[in-house]
């Protein structure tokens, strides 16, 4: 143990902002306190420490910082007493020191040689440091009187971390300083100002929180007595694991310098600059490795050896063979043999002496391998391997997120020169794209052929969120009218201090934009309320010098973007209309599937206020299978059964809506075939023909066609709408609504409609069934 006296930092000054003194009396007060709480040994032993301090008075009174040494035997007790009884002093960083952490007066023997080393290695405090050191010693003064006065504990960041390298092994370990602060009294000079947790709360989350602190509680009104217990912790492993968290959340990082920089910190992991690392993703295409020739291995040891060998492909399939299925570490000496494999031939010949691979899993498949390796003999162990154990989820992770990269990349290059394929459709793609390539090897520069799928049948169906138009301009106008009501409320609070004509300006434009949304806002109105609101009242908030909250809140209120109370309403609308939509187009989703087992079709829904599909099936979809009209009416039937599903699926969910919406329904009857053909432009299938053009411009006419000699329109909640053309049509879909009827889902209330004309479309009609929504 060591008794004499020594400074924790190499900076030459002493901490006297605030008044400290060296004192026994809170470790007497305490081990008192706990004798009379214990009986039984415990209450013996503290009896044994509470005699040896009553041998000497004045050892409950204030002690010189230069006279510590004097009371060893003392500081020893207190050793014995707060460190654990069967622990090796040795290898154990523990000291006492002033209530300010700044001289140390009692340590063990590690935690001298620790201090000493980094002070001979370390140059001396630069200005700048000092300040910094200065600004920490604040905090911890700060920490401790709003912990002891005020009950307000971890206020301000309590981590301190010193780095210190390791001049044997030349590796930067990190050490956590833990100061405890239990054997501290705090006292105050006068009254104890005030301090509110709200005021916390407000003010020291900003860098600047000591500086504010200092304001109202100055440091020389306080007094500290006792002392501080220092240990050390190393925290070499905690922070290398932070920096790799680190480095796995950095946006656009590359992934070179990431790896480069884990491998640095895995190095600190393992205490050593001796071993090095590197990482081999499996990349596949097709579910296949591959080739490794492309660049894509940049941070392997083993695949650039790979490149320098007469044979790279066996080098490639051995370490593949060897590695690629590993459930544990594998670990070999690395020497050429005949009987090696490929890949530890290729590694001898890099110098390399000892090598290991470590898989990497996510979600329980591998992804790839830890390469750990090194140019030394004898400093590879599988000791030294199980250190690692903590940071290969992270490694899995940023493997992965290579390999999720790596794939993006690829479908990119797809999606710019093809599209995204659907199953039923996808073969005539490969068709098209394999006549392309023979023709390109033929060297007949054709143009690649046009995808055209004819006579197929079209279903169309629309799913519309009724009077979404008008709840929207309700939100605008309530959630504006909510914005001007707080605004002028701030407004008449400052009216006592202000009567400026600009000010005056100001009021009175409030006053006419909150007379208008009483009314129905239009768009023009909004743009001229917004521009109020950012140009004129904001910048007037600014300029007004007040701490009232009410103008702090009325200026977040406008900066608010698309969040807060003055968005509440149409966050409510948003968030219903997104419910209903997503929990449609997850409906329609699941029931493909069934759609697909009918007879493949290909099925192209967008969305819209609401949600619109279409559906092409027909014959030349899939050449090979045989299509009759029963199953084209068993995808009548699918589509009209999924829209009373879908009804019925929006009257369970209106309840659990911000706003009350509804949905109507929407089938276009058409029993005709149309030709569709793919638009390379467009990434889409589109109509061709006149005719077939006609279709689309009916379907993008009907979803607001008013029913004949009536202002009310043909969709409606809680019905299903079908329009037709001819009587022949919609004989058919009769038969489908009599067996959903029978099955409870649809009601017996059938109507026949006509409807009115729309430009350059007359003769329309339409049925429209209710949807039992109570079953």
């Amino acid at each position: 143990m060591q008794t004499s006296l020594f400074q924790l930092n190499t900076s030459n000054f002493s901490p006297s902002f605030i008044k400290q003194e060296l004192s026994f009396g809170p470790f007497f007060k305490m081990i008192l306190k706990k004798q009379h709480a214990e009986v039984g040994i415990k209450a013996k032993l503290y009896q044994h420490i509470l005699d040896k301090f009553w041998g000497d008075k004045k050892t409950q009174d204030t002690i010189k910082v230069t006279d510590a040494e004097q009371y060893a035997e003392l500081l020893e007790v207190i050793y014995a007493t707060l460190s654990p009884a069967i622990l090796d002093n040795r290898p154990f960083f523990w000291a006492l020191s002033t209530p300010i952490p700044y001289d140390v007066i009692y340590s063990t023997d590690p935690f001298y040689e620790f201090v000493q080393q980094k002070k001979s290695t370390n140059a001396e405090d630069t200005e700048n440091e000092k300040e910094q050191l200065l600004r920490k010693y604040y905090g911890y003064a700060y920490r401790l009187i709003l912990k002891k006065l005020y009950n307000l504990p971890g206020v301000l960041d309590n981590e301190i971390f010193h780095a210190h390298t390791d001049p044997q092994h030349q590796i930067t370990r990190y050490y956590q300083i833990n100061v405890d602060t239990t054997f501290i009294d705090v006292e105050v000079e006068g009254d104890l100002p005030k301090l509110s947790s709200d005021f916390i709360d407000v003010y020291l989350q900003e860098h600047n929180g000591i500086d504010t602190l200092a304001s109202i509680l100055p440091l020389n009104k306080f007094k500290l007595k006792g002392f501080s217990v220092i240990t050390l912790t190393d925290a070499t492993m905690r922070y290398a694991i932070d920096g790799l968290k680190n480095i796995l959340i950095e946006e656009n990082a590359d992934e070179v310098i990431a790896f480069t920089e884990s491998f640095k910190l895995l190095k600190e992991i393992v205490g050593t600059n001796d071993i090095e690392f590197g990482v081999l993703p499996f990349f596949r295409i097709n579910n296949n490795p591959k080739a490794f020739d492309l660049g894509l291995y940049s941070q392997s040891i083993v695949m650039q050896t790979a490149k320098n060998n007469p044979d790279p492909e066996s080098v490639y399939n051995s370490i593949l063979t060897r590695i690629s299925h590993l459930k544990k570490t594998f670990y070999a000496p690395v020497d050429v043999s005949e009987d090696n494999e490929a890949f530890l031939n290729a590694l001898s010949l890099s110098n390399t002496k000892s090598f290991a691979a470590i898989p990497l899993f996510y979600n329980s498949q591998i992804v790839g391998v830890l390469e750990v390796f090194s140019y030394k003999r004898n400093v590879l162990t599988k000791n030294l391997l199980l250190k690692l154990e903590n940071a290969l989820p992270l490694l899995a992770q940023m493997v992965k997120n290579s390999i999720d990269n790596y794939n993006i990349s690829i479908d990119q290059i797809v999606l710019e020169n093809f599209t995204a394929l659907q199953a039923p459709v996808s073969w005539k793609f490969y068709e098209a794209g394999f006549n392309y390539l023979i023709a390109e090897k033929a060297n007949n520069h054709r143009r690649m052929e046009t995808v055209c799928f004819k006579d197929v049948y079209p279903l169309f169906g629309a799913i519309d969120i009724r009077n979404s138009t008008v709840a929207r301009n309700i939100a605008v106008q309530q959630d504006f009218q909510f914005i001007l009501k707080y605004l002028k409320t701030t407004l008449e609070t400052l009216n006592v201090n202000y009567s400026s004509v600009r000010f005056k300006q100001i009021q009175s434009k409030l006053s006419v934009f909150l007379k208008q949304t009483s009314q129905t806002l239009s768009t023009t109105d909004e743009i001229k309320i917004t521009r109020f609101l950012k140009k004129n009242m904001l910048p007037f908030l600014r300029a007004v010098r007040t701490s009232s909250k009410q103008v702090k809140k009325s200026i977040a209120l406008i900066n608010a973007d698309c969040d807060g109370p003055g968005y509440r309403n149409r966050q409510k609308l948003e968030t219903s209309m997104q419910t209903i939509n997503i929990a449609i187009s997850n409906y329609l989703e699941n029931s493909k599937h069934q759609l697909q087992k009918i007879y493949p079709a290909y099925f192209d829904k967008f969305r819209s206020d609401g949600i619109e599909y279409n559906i092409y099936i027909g014959q030349s979809i899939a050449p090979k299978l045989p299509f009759n009209t029963g199953m084209l009416g068993k995808v009548k039937l699918w589509q009209l059964k999924t829209m009373a599903d879908i009804a019925r699926l929006n009257q369970r969910l209106r309840a659990k809506l911000p706003i009350d919406l509804q949905t109507t329904q929407l089938i276009f009857i058409n029993n005709n075939t149309i030709d569709i053909t793919f638009r390379n432009d467009e990434r889409r299938f589109d109509v061709e023909g006149a005719y077939n053009i006609r279709y689309e411009v009916i379907k993008k006419r009907i979803d607001k066609v008013l029913v004949k000699n009536t202002n009310h329109r043909l969709t409606q909640p809680g019905k299903i709408a079908m329009v037709y053309f001819s009587s022949e049509d919609v004989q058919e879909y009769e038969s489908y609504i009599k067996q959903l009827q029978q099955q409870n889902l649809l009601n017996n209330d059938l109507e026949y409609l006509e409807l009115e004309d729309l430009q350059g479309l007359k003769g329309l009609k339409a049925i429209r069934v209710g949807v039992n929504c109570d079953s």
